[in-house]
C-alpha cells in the first residue's frame, strides 16, 4: 500500500515569499517558518 505525501494546507509559494515585504513571521502550517527582519532580510 502506497503512502500519499500530504501537501501542507497553507504552504508558502515562491511568489508569496517574493511578494512579502512586511517584517514578521509567516508559517506554512507544517512546521516551516519564514522570518522577515526589519532590514528586509528573509530567513
Amino acid at each position: 500500500m502506497e503512502k500519499r505525501i500530504r501537501k501542507p494546507r497553507h504552504s508558502l509559494t515562491v511568489r508569496q515569499v517574493d511578494a512579502l515585504k512586511a517584517p514578521g513571521k509567516y508559517y506554512d502550517g507544517h512546521g516551516l517558518m519564514l522570518r522577515i527582519n526589519a532590514s528586509g532580510s528573509k530567513q
